[in-house]
């Protein structure tokens, strides 16, 4: 088997493939303490599911998931439009664990995205040359619904990734002159 593909003959971009057992316990044991033992389970079949799929998409992790193929696809929506699911939350135990051992500043981007008639705020850790997200905020194009203005939204976002990160950690934010302000 050539490395970066699994058994299911999709590439994984890694140098090794992934058990996904070991990769369903990470999740579930990153995931318990913020989430209901069924939520952490669900979220880990999930992960597994998606590790297997060719290109992610609802669809394509429900067939992924086994069963009947239509409530596999209704399950996914379900949880991932579950108002108690709290991105921000899930992700800082991830976040935590990564850290666990770090004693280099932790460098973040922060942009914004445009897909389809929606805007992404986005901040993402640099791992690798790769951006891995840790949280981000979408808004329909030129709304930002709640928030006085673009900046309010921002500094929102700052805010929340503010709160997910361990005080004690150095963090560096890479950004676009378009957040060039004092304030920030």
């Amino acid at each position: 088997m050539d490395k970066g593909i699994s058994h299911t003959g999709s590439a994984i971009g890694m140098e090794h493939a992934i058990n996904r057992a070991d990769a369903m316990a990470w999740v579930l044991s990153v995931c318990a303490p913020c989430l209901r033992l069924s939520q952490a389970k669900t979220l880990s079949e999930l992960v597994e599911a998606a590790m297997r799929c060719p290109r992610i998409s609802l669809p394509n992790i429900g067939r992924a998931s086994g069963g009947g193929v239509a409530s596999q696809i209704k399950r996914c929506w379900r949880f991932i439009t579950n108002p108690r699911i709290e991105p921000s939350v899930v992700m800082s135990g991830v976040i935590r664990r990564w850290l666990k051992r770090r004693a280099k500043p932790l460098w973040i981007s922060f942009d914004w995205t445009d897909i389809r008639g929606f805007q992404t705020l986005a901040a993402a850790v640099c791992v690798r040359g790769r951006a891995v997200p840790l949280c981000w905020a979408t808004c329909d194009k030129g709304l930002w619904t709640g928030y006085r203005s673009r900046n309010a939204f921002e500094e929102s976002l700052l805010l929340v990734l503010r709160n997910m990160i361990p005080s004690h950690v150095p963090v560096v934010i890479l950004a676009d002159r378009g957040f060039g302000r004092t304030e920030l």
